[in-house]
């Protein structure tokens, strides 16, 4: 979980982000439910929570959150 440093409130509406690096002074995180790229500033962002291999509920697909605000039509 992404957490502001000034207050330790989480960001994103507590959404999970994937870390996938760090450069520069930048944390580089991936989105999931959005499908977004993201890039914070390592001083104003705590990692609050990190887990090499979450559990997922039965059925959970990456990008799941998109999909339901923008339906895919066959």
């Amino acid at each position: 979980m992404v957490k502001s440093a000034e207050d330790d409130k989480p960001l994103y509406d507590g959404r999970w982000m994937m870390l996938l690096g760090e450069s520069d002074g930048t944390y580089v995180l991936y989105d999931c439910d959005k499908l977004e790229t993201l890039r914070r500033p390592m001083e104003t962002t705590n990692l609050g929570q990190i887990e090499l291999d979450p559990e997922r509920e039965a059925g959970f697909t990456c990008g799941g959150l998109a999909q339901q605000k923008h339906p895919v039509t066959p």
